[in-house]
């Protein structure tokens, strides 16, 4: 009986040991969850010493003028446009005749913040490469430009 007793209680011990490790087992793995899933403290400064290191466009120092349309072909020659986009036919991004048409001069701002910042969803699945380098003023010459080649 004493033997009955002694293994008895070992078996409770060892049930509440298998216990113990599972319980430390799922915290862990919680734990980990969390952590593998969650924000890092250090994310936004791991992100913004990303943006201060990425190659800058060097900004256009010419200032916008009257002919803007001509100030703005400039300026696109001098960029990286002509990579992806051609006057009058698709590259890799829409032509220019094509964002002509789709837009007016009211839509100057919106064209001009989707050359800095870069877009995506608008012509296809295919990201437009921000342009974090060019001024405002340098990007609204370009669009004033592009929008002189509308066709209708």
């Amino acid at each position: 009986m004493e033997l009955y007793l002694k293994l008895k209680n070992n078996l409770t011990k060892i049930k509440k040991l298998k216990s113990m490790k599972k319980l430390v087992f799922t915290l862990s793995l919680a734990s980990l969850v969390m952590v593998s899933c969650g924000k890092s403290k250090d994310y936004d400064k791991i992100l913004e010493e990303e943006k201060a290191n990425a190659p800058k466009q060097e900004t256009l120092e010419q200032p916008q003028t009257v002919d803007a349309a001509g100030n703005g072909l400039s300026m696109m020659q001098k960029s990286d446009c002509f990579a992806c986009h051609k006057a009058d036919s698709k590259l890799l991004g829409p032509s220019w005749q094509e964002i002509a048409n789709k837009y007016s001069a009211s839509d100057l701002d919106v064209l001009t913040t989707h050359i800095i910042d870069g877009s995506t969803g608008i012509w296809g699945e295919l990201q437009m490469t921000p342009h974090p380098g060019l001024s405002t003023d340098d990007a609204k010459a370009m669009v004033n430009y592009i929008l002189t080649l509308k066709t209708n």
